[in-house]
């Protein structure tokens, strides 16, 4: 089964080439690459182009007017072929043309039932009350709104940690199943994606997707992993749609629905996976007791 390439991309003409090269260079012959063009006003769109002239893949560009990276995925899935997809954000350069190739000896070749995967972070997920998570500063304008889920950082790749603390940093090549990959560059299974097709655009415009296709992944009797490839990500080579300050007044806001709406979403069938690792403990003490 082959794998297709989504980059979502918004005013990134500065790092862009380097970007669609990275893809060009790790994509297999049967690939195809979708630029998703979200509201550029900058040369972006000429450099996807030019691009797409002269790659040796198939390059579908898809447009759509600034909704942001869960809307412009789901606009790169509806035109991707059946397959794996990887996603990547505009200020990711891959920096190996193995990618398939490792996913394909660690997973394909050994049958693992893979769904989703992070090549950044990923950790646990519980279900907590938002006075359990003033560390995320998760409450909205001084208020307890809800309950929420809440994330830890397990494991993270050795390329891009940036700076969050891990129990496990992976070497090159490495992998660490987790509940939950988190952040960009990912890839889905097609075996997920025949069963999960598109993201929650319920969770428009950002934030949690990730988390949220794992455990929708788990709930279909996937495993989750970070996996560890070398890429580069600076800092210094993303940016906001906003001004900083109205951009984490958004953030806080849009982050903060979210976790409530996976609460909404998961906890009951969280709590059902505690209960029966609890009973499973429990009747392993019982019979070491008897």
């Amino acid at each position: 089964m082959s794998n297709h390439y989504i980059i979502t991309i918004h005013n990134s003409d500065h790092i862009l080439e380097r970007t669609l090269s990275g893809v060009e260079a790790a994509a297999g012959p049967n690939s195809s690459i979708i630029p998703v063009l979200d509201g550029c006003t900058d040369t972006s769109e000429r450099i996807a182009m030019r691009f797409k002239a002269k790659s040796k893949h198939d390059v579908r560009i898809a447009y759509t007017n600034n909704i942001h990276e869960i809307g412009a995925i789901n606009a790169g899935l509806k035109m991707a072929p059946p397959g794996g997809i990887f996603i990547l954000q505009d200020d990711v350069v891959l920096k190996t043309e193995q990618i398939e190739k490792i996913l394909d000896e660690k997973f394909t070749k050994k049958n693992e039932n893979v769904g989703y995967v992070s090549f950044r972070m990923g950790g646990a997920v519980c279900g907590s009350s938002l006075l359990k998570c003033l560390w995320h500063r998760l409450i909205t304008r001084g208020k307890v709104v809800g309950r929420m889920l809440s994330c830890r950082i397990d494991v993270a790749s050795c390329f891009d940690t940036h700076g969050i603390r891990s129990k496990a940093i992976l070497s090159n090549g490495e992998s660490w199943e987790v509940t939950a990959g988190i952040k960009s560059p990912v890839w889905i299974s097609s075996a997920l994606r025949e069963k999960e097709p598109y993201l929650d655009e319920d969770l428009m415009p950002f934030c949690l997707d990730d988390v949220d296709m794992s455990l929708r992944a788990l709930r279909q009797n996937f495993k989750n992993f970070v996996v560890s490839v070398p890429y580069e990500s600076d800092a210094r080579w993303g940016g906001t749609r906003k001004a900083a300050s109205e951009f984490e007044r958004l953030a806080a806001d849009v982050t903060n629905r979210n976790r409530q709406l996976l609460y909404q979403k998961h906890a009951k069938w969280l709590k059902g996976v505690a209960r029966l690792e609890v009973d499973g403990l429990r009747q392993s003490l019982a019979r070491k007791l008897s």
